[in-house]
């Protein structure tokens, strides 16, 4: 199991020879990659850093679930509250500006459920919005910008670091296990249109060494979601929003002869374009800027 990042030690060792002081080089750290799987092929996509690709991009359950890896040590990670949901919830004035996220834009995904649909509670900016509940999975960002997927109630402690908690339902994987089944009702993850027991759906989790991916299913059950995730590694795993036009995964190329950068679906039926995230949707979602 690739070990969690950390930085590289700047100075050497040192040994006592009998020569003198002699210097040995310390031995790298790994460092995030998406995961090894038999058969799964990752592609890099958008923008790079240096050298290096922070998103990758593939495909499971015979192509109805795309997946996006993103590598948090190149990145950084916002939470842009939507102007209509989730309901009732703070806008800071940075919210309405997109020049402090779009031009260095490197993914982005859609956030949960309405709070009316009862999915779990949402904290921002400080405000507890609606009570957080314990058993439920849940997205975060610090104030610094770096994202995870955990379960359960936080102490004020935590949230003090904490710019957005998002909970979403009881973990869709949890301990590198799929909690959903295809015994499962059509509404124990969220009421699909019209009642169907499929839908466009979407997820996020995260792997034991601190790296994410977004899950975007096309028309599936949230069993094929969550398999897909428990498969690539992902320990953790958060449902989000469902239903034909709400769920979106978008990777973007740098910006060509301007401030906006060049956006792509990771599935083809994604519904909407990657600008609906230039600006400030009716629904919540997160973006990756690099660092």
């Amino acid at each position: 199991m690739i070990k969690r990042v950390g930085a590289l030690l700047a100075s050497a060792t040192v040994l006592v020879a009998a020569s003198g002081v002699v210097p040995v080089q310390a031995q790298p750290v790994p460092t995030q990659a998406p995961p090894r799987v038999t058969g799964l092929a990752w592609h890099p996509a958008g923008r790079t850093v240096g050298a290096s690709h922070p998103v990758y991009l593939s495909t499971m359950a015979k192509g109805r679930v795309g997946l996006m890896w993103l590598k948090p040590s190149q990145l950084t990670f916002r939470y842009i509250p939507g102007y209509k949901f989730p309901e009732n919830s703070p806008i800071r004035s940075i919210d309405r500006m997109p020049s402090t996220w779009v031009p260095r834009m490197a993914a982005a995904f859609n956030g949960g459920f309405h709070l009316k649909d009862d999915g779990g509670g949402y904290f921002y900016d400080g405000q507890m919005v609606k009570p957080l509940r314990s058993g439920l999975a849940q997205f975060t960002i610090t104030k610094s910008g770096q994202l995870g997927v955990s379960v359960g109630k936080l102490s004020s402690s935590a949230l003090s670091h904490l710019s957005v908690v998002r909970q979403n339902l009881p973990p869709l994987v949890l301990k590198g296990k799929a909690r959903a089944y295809p015994s499962d009702s059509p509404w124990k993850w969220g009421a699909a249109d019209r009642g169907l027991q499929k839908a466009n759906r979407s997820a996020l989790g995260q792997l034991a060494d601190g790296s994410l991916v977004f899950a975007y299913g096309s028309n599936v059950e949230a069993y094929e979601l969550a398999r897909s995730l428990a498969a690539v590694g992902v320990r953790t795993a958060v449902m989000l929003d469902m239903n034909k036009s709400w769920p979106m995964g978008f990777v973007y190329d740098a910006p060509r002869g301007g401030n906006l950068p060049v956006g792509h679906p990771i599935q083809a039926d994604v519904w909407r374009d990657a600008s609906a995230y230039y600006n400030q949707f009716s629904k919540d979602f997160v973006v990756a800027d690099i660092r």
